[in-house]
């Protein structure tokens, strides 16, 4: 335990002393609703180019079972399509888990700041 001029000193969060440090920032409430919200339309977007995938993916197949018929120009689209629904998929599934820890960073911090303020004013 640290000691500071003879007496016991109690550990503080950061933002022990402020009064709703986070609550009232409202440049904090609009982020996290717009990040809120991009998380949001990532994650739909995500899901469909996650189930547009196998739908491109056979498709690329039986495109390669007639290139004798038809030539490569089939193949070739249906890959290019295959690989921009991957890399969408890629892209916003990236940015549905960057936005989401972004969201539990700052919901994790609001709790430690609610319970510190809790034991502060209550527990001594």
């Amino acid at each position: 335990m640290n000691t500071e001029s003879g007496r016991a000193r109690r550990w503080k969060p950061k933002h022990a002393g402020t009064e709703r440090w986070l609550s009232d920032n409202v440049v904090t409430h609009i982020s996290t609703c717009a990040c809120m919200g991009y998380s949001l339309h990532s994650q739909v977007v995500a899901a469909l180019s996650e189930l547009a995938i196998p739908h491109f993916f056979t498709k690329s197949i039986f495109a390669a079972g007639v290139v004798q018929e038809q030539g490569t120009a089939t193949l070739s689209e249906h890959i290019k399509i295959l690989v921009g629904v991957v890399a969408v998929f890629a892209v916003t599934s990236a940015a549905r888990g960057w936005c989401f820890s972004i969201l539990n960073n700052r919901l994790t911090m609001r709790l430690r700041w609610v319970f510190w303020r809790f034991l502060e004013l209550h527990a001594w």
